[in-house]
């Protein structure tokens, strides 16, 4: 479990990778009334000029057609999250 709940969300971790400039997560969202959960990576990776994270959404479920904006508020809660460590 990735508890961040003290920036307001829980996602369970689905696993870890690691990759030639850095490391992935991969967590899930449980299933909601907006959806039938998401599947969210979160990439970070060192640069020549730095460090970058790249985190990304998507439906958990193939045949699902609309998102309702779950994606983008996944994203925001873990942008948010890393912002205010």
């Amino acid at each position: 479990m990735c508890n961040l709940s003290a920036y307001g969300i829980t996602f369970d971790l689905v696993g870890r990778n690691v990759l030639p400039n850095g490391f992935e997560y991969s967590m899930s969202a449980n299933i909601g009334f907006c959806s039938w959960g998401e599947l969210i990576y979160v990439r970070c990776a060192q640069h020549d000029a730095g460090s970058y994270v790249t985190v990304f959404s998507k439906c958990a479920f193939p045949l699902q057609l609309i998102a309702w904006g779950k994606h983008g508020r996944n994203i925001a809660q873990i942008r948010n999250a890393l912002t205010a460590r």
